[in-house]
């Protein structure tokens, strides 16, 4: 591993290459000292705060229902989880990620306002759109070009939870 100059500010440690060129990745997971990387842009493997999104979780007044329409539209199973008391928690997995719906309670969750839409990826924006309003979903937003190659649109499920999908 090349030697690397630290330098601390306001509690950061930055890393810069005294060479050409860094560290590889495998070196850099191995004995890098944790930081912010300006030269390469990108965060030390060592110190990430997030690693991948692993469950989004929707509030939704029909949790099970919720599911089961999702599981149907992604031909996916449903997942349950009933309490003693009777709340369900219902999912589905969709890319190695767990879409919970738990019951809507405005007091503890509140709804909208500042919540984050979530963009799934998708091969064509227009078909998923075309296919998720044949199923019952209504138009939101878009579709709207990002950048070259690059759009998204938005939709309510008939449950209203905003969906987002992101492609070409």
């Amino acid at each position: 591993m090349e030697d690397l100059a630290e330098e601390e500010t306001e509690g950061l440690v930055w890393l810069a290459p005294m060479g050409p060129t860094g560290p590889t990745d495998a070196e850099q997971a191995k004995g890098a000292p944790c930081g912010l990387t300006p030269a390469w842009g990108r965060l030390s493997p060592r110190c990430a705060v997030f690693n991948a999104v692993r469950t989004v979780m929707t509030f939704a007044e029909a949790p099970e229902a919720s599911a089961r329409w999702w599981g149907e539209i992604l031909d996916t199973p449903v997942k349950l989880d009933v309490s003693d008391s009777g709340v369900v928690y219902a999912w589905v997995e969709i890319g190695g990620v767990e879409v919970g719906f738990h019951p809507a309670d405005d007091e503890r969750n509140p709804r909208g306002g500042g919540s984050p839409v979530v963009y799934w990826s998708v091969d064509d924006v227009d078909q998923v759109r075309e296919r998720l309003l044949g199923a019952g979903c209504e138009h939101r937003r878009g579709p709207l070009t990002i950048e070259p190659g690059r759009r998204i649109a938005q939709l309510r499920d008939p449950f209203g939870t905003i969906v987002g999908i992101e492609g070409p």
